[in-house]
């Protein structure tokens, strides 16, 4: 049984293919990208996709996720402090596109608020991760 258990394994399971580190910061870009959208699942997904997973974008992943559901819940749920474009009568999907309008609008805005942190911030980042600065296009 065990001989079985261990051909079986040998036949089926293979390594992937070794990682590139170009590659590995432009998924861990667009994972960023991704957050700073509010695509938590987007996130997700990518990560298992990929299997590259940084323990020190992680931490930006939360803060970029977080406030891109409030700024988004400001900017088109809340009744108060809502879009103007949002408070009128209008069809699904103008309602779907003005919605998209507004999280381009926050990504780029979160992207550009993580590229202008101070220096500390970014301290314990290794050297790979200051490409960083071109996720802003």
């Amino acid at each position: 049984m065990l001989l079985f258990c261990v051909c079986f394994l040998t036949q089926t399971v293979q390594p992937d293919p070794p990682r590139h580190p170009e590659n590995t910061v432009a998924v861990v870009h667009e994972q960023l990208r991704r957050a700073a959208s509010g695509d938590k699942g987007g996130v997700e997904k990518l990560k298992t996709e990929t299997g590259v997973k940084d323990k020190i974008a992680q931490h930006w992943f939360e803060i970029l996720l977080e406030k891109a559901k409030e700024k988004m819940v400001t900017r088109c749920t809340n009744p108060k402090t809502k879009d103007a474009r949002l408070k009128r009568k209008i069809s699904k999907e103008e309602r779907a596109e003005i919605k998209g309008s507004i999280q381009k609008g926050i990504q780029k805005e979160l992207l550009d608020w993580l590229v202008q942190q101070p220096e500390d911030h970014y301290s314990q980042i290794q050297s790979g991760m200051c490409g960083i600065i071109s996720l802003v296009n």
